[in-house]
């Protein structure tokens, strides 16, 4: 008798498990759906993913060229090209994918290792990149900035945006255009995070800044959107944060500083623009 119960019990189980299985096939896996993607971490900073490694990140060309710099990593992933002539120089490592081509003329310097065929890390590090703008496009206006939808500066004129300890602040603007040492500020503590999504032009010109107080660059980001509008850094202009900007072309030139990371379709550097990753944000 405890023989059969035993067979029973065993028969049922093996029907259990047997009825889950077929479930779990039937649902797929399509429709286990993955958690949204965070853009920001719990310390406040921006959630950049595999993205981290790179202080610039592109998925078609980056060129430097003059006496341009970049203090850090450089990823070219997609089919894009490297290329640096002149005296430009990287102080990091180049990942390149498997397609395209690395060009170093002139005194061009590359301080690092060159790493080839990364299109693995490459695919992650961009498909990252992707999931954080998407994120960070879907965030709701900051109610106390939802009046701000254009940032247009110019002379000494200035803007300061705060934000509380663990505040996500966030902004959603048509245009944000800097010119005539005109400042646009953010203030607020190290677990404060901004987000300045950009939906046509983003440019600094004329020794514009963006300056940050109480914040670390790490939880600054810029998002531009679409591939309409001027994306640019110039004559003698500073950048602190992450600009984004996937489907532009980032142009950077003449004495301009970028204190964080760029990561775009991508980015020409000359003249004497720096862009550099601050130490502990790589």
């Amino acid at each position: 008798m405890k023989k059969h119960l035993n067979q029973k019990v065993v028969r049922q189980t093996v029907q259990f498990f047997a009825s889950a299985v077929v479930a779990v096939a039937v649902m797929g896996i399509g429709d286990l759906k993955a958690a949204p993607y965070a853009d920001r971490n719990p310390n406040g900073s921006i959630n950049v993913g595999n993205a981290g490694i790179f202080t610039v990140l592109t998925h078609g060309d980056f060129t430097g060229s003059d006496s341009s710099l970049v203090n850090g990593n450089v990823g070219v992933s997609g089919t894009g090209n490297f290329t640096l002539s002149n005296s430009a120089t990287v102080n990091g490592d180049l990942y390149m994918n498997s397609s395209g081509t690395v060009a170093i003329k002139n005194s061009a310097k590359l301080n690092g290792q060159k790493k080839l065929n990364q299109n693995t890390l490459l695919n992650s590090a961009w498909a990252d990149a992707i999931s954080l703008s998407n994120a960070a496009a879907a965030e709701s206006v900051t109610p106390r900035y939802s009046s701000i939808t254009n940032v247009d500066l110019s002379g000494s004129s200035n803007l300061t945006i705060t934000g509380n300890a663990n505040e996500k602040v966030v902004l959603s603007l048509q245009n944000f255009q800097l010119t005539g040492s005109s400042s646009f500020t953010l203030q607020g503590t190290t677990t404060t995070t901004f987000i300045i999504n950009v939906a046509k032009n983003f440019s600094l010109d004329t020794s514009a800044s963006v300056n940050l107080v109480g914040v670390p660059t790490a939880n600054v980001l810029f998002n531009v959107l679409g591939s309409k509008g001027k994306t640019q850094i110039l004559d003698s202009s500073h950048l602190s944060g992450t600009l984004l900007a996937l489907n532009r072309t980032v142009t950077a030139t003449s004495s301009i500083a970028v204190t964080g990371r760029v990561i775009a379709q991508s980015v020409a550097l000359s003249l004497s623009g720096k862009i550099a990753t601050p130490t502990g944000n790589q």
